[in-house]
């Protein structure tokens, strides 16, 4: 693998992000740490997934930083992750050389390591570590690169 490559694969790897214990989240915030839509993290509240509370006499929701460290925790999710895919978004960076439906199967099977399913919904999200190395493994690194706009470098 060359440097340039070697580079981006850690350039990519997101520092952990520090969830404040004892701050309260709106879900606005939550999504975008989970890298997931406000809808989705209503959901999660509603359900009683993500745990939190209503602010009194209003509709808003907030959720406490104990509870979202512990959410994420339990779910697997790979949140300090920069660049962090949809399986759609996997299909189209890699140039329509696989099918969305392939990226499924081959993730189900775990060749996405480190990608996690959004809780309470049939989400995949893939980090872009992961997707360096499957394209890696599967000869499909001029497609990334491509994408990225770098050239490959042998």
């Amino acid at each position: 693998m060359s440097d340039n490559i070697e580079k981006r694969v850690s350039d990519a790897e997101l520092k952990e992000i520090e969830i404040d214990e004892g701050r309260n989240y709106t879900p606005g915030q939550v999504a975008k740490i989970c890298n997931v839509s406000p809808k989705t993290v209503l959901k999660w509240f509603d359900s009683g997934e993500l745990r939190g509370f209503r602010v009194p006499g209003s509709k808003y929701r907030r959720i406490p930083g104990r509870y979202l460290a512990e959410f994420i925790k339990e779910s697997g999710m790979n949140v300090g992750e920069s660049g962090v895919y949809t399986t759609g978004q996997v299909v189209k960076i890699l140039g329509q050389a696989i099918s969305q439906q392939t990226v499924i199967r081959q993730f189900d099977a775990g060749d996405f390591e480190g990608g996690y399913c959004i809780p309470c919904s049939k989400f995949r999200r893939i980090p872009h570590s992961s997707l360096i190395k499957f394209a890696e493994k599967y000869g499909m690194m001029p497609q990334l690169e491509n994408y990225f706009g770098r050239p490959a470098v042998k």
